[in-house]
């Protein structure tokens, strides 16, 4: 038929929904399906209970909500054999249906011009990305435009591109963080630090596989039947109106994203730098005080070229200036006023300065990394 002429492109997934009256909770699940769930939670979430819990709401918005994407998009990293890909594959031959799913060899596939392939289909995996593919700006907005977008113009070779909506959830797969760049405000990926402890492990994955494939109706009455009450696929880090355990793994990719003037305040706030001094004060945030680090725009300064320096091993030539290494203080909310000092001499004078608080640091980061709960 003609393009015009489709009204609907999705053929259903391999089972009937059969609603249920009482819903599963989490640790209701059939026991049969106990090898799919302790990989979820053991392996793929490497232990961490709330992230098992959001990948499991994951995989059953898929399945309760086909006409609605989840917005989010799982990058998990773990060495090559560590089981990412798995069950993935299996979920899709034997729970969801092959014809909703896709595996792509690399990200240029997923954004590039030619996208015809991924009319259709409900889950997308991309095979593992290089270090610095979603580092790149272009990349990531182009990325992050897919993750989103519900309405998509579908190019194919030799043939006429057509805007149709897209219902696809993403999943990307790496094998080093380096692949990744998150900053403050990105809400569109979801990192995890996989275990690795199951790699090579050749029967354990062929149970594994069994089991999905002789219980593919269980596991998608179980997600299909999920209670997602006070659960939202946008908000993994939110469950039931109260903000769970953070995903450290995460919290690492954006620090690491920060610019180098707040990785310097960050390696003060850790204590790293407190054998060095500003102006006879030690470069030191000590917790659980009023202690203040009292220091003029040029000693800060000072004190930052000093470990860009060494962080560089003496290499210069990308040091920011003094007025942009303010302005990313000035983001934690740190003021240039005018204090009394106390001088060499003993004598009360009125300087202009910044004051530090191991407080004042940590509730600027808090509010600049959207994170009520972050701390050093």
């Amino acid at each position: 038929p003609k393009p015009s002429e489709v009204f609907n492109r999705f053929g259903g997934f391999r089972y009937q929904y059969e609603p249920r009256e009482t819903k599963f909770k989490f640790d209701d699940y059939p026991r049969e399906i106990e090898p799919f769930i302790k990989h979820i939670y053991n392996v793929m979430a490497n232990g961490n209970r709330h992230i098992g819990n959001y990948l499991l709401v994951w995989f059953a918005f898929l399945l309760q909500f086909p006409a609605r994407k989840p917005e989010m998009c799982l990058f998990l990293i773990s060495i090559e054999g560590a089981g990412k890909g798995i069950v993935f594959e299996s979920f899709a031959k034997y729970v969801m249906g092959e014809d909703n799913f896709l595996a792509l060899r690399k990200l240029d596939d997923l954004i590039g011009h030619f996208n015809a392939h991924l009319e259709g289909k409900r889950l997308v995996t991309i095979g593992e990305t290089k270090d610095g593919d979603l580092a790149n700006k272009e990349t990531h907005r182009a990325l992050k435009n897919i993750i989103t977008d519900e309405r998509m113009v579908f190019v194919g070779k030799g043939k006429d591109s057509r805007t149709a909506m897209d219902y696809g959830a993403f999943v990307i797969f790496g094998n080093h963080a380096s692949a990744i760049s998150l900053d403050t405000g990105d809400r569109r990926i979801y990192p995890i630090q996989m275990s690795n402890e199951m790699i090579g492990n050749v029967a354990y994955f062929d149970a594994l596989s069994a089991n999905m494939k002789d219980h593919g109706y269980l596991i998608f009455d179980f997600l299909a039947n999920l209670d997602l009450t006070g659960y939202n696929v946008r908000q993994p880090a939110i469950a039931h109106g109260e903000r769970v355990a953070d995903n450290q793994f995460r919290m690492q990719l954006v620090e690491d994203s920060l610019t180098e003037p707040l990785q310097w305040l960050i390696s003060i706030a850790q204590h790293e730098q407190k054998c060095k001094f500003i102006g006879g004060q030690p470069i030191d945030l000590p917790e659980r005080t009023n202690a203040e680090l009292k220091c003029q725009q040029s000693e800060l300064y000072a004190a930052y070229c000093d470990w860009y320096k060494e962080k560089h091993h003496g290499e210069v030539k990308f040091l920011c200036k003094m007025r942009t290494m303010l302005i990313e203080v000035e983001k934690l909310g740190v003021k240039n006023e005018k204090r009394q000092w106390v001088d060499e001499n003993g004598d009360r004078v009125r300087k202009w300065c910044y004051t530090l608080t191991f407080s004042s640091v940590r509730d600027g980061f808090r509010a600049l990394l959207k994170n009520p709960n972050y701390d050093f």
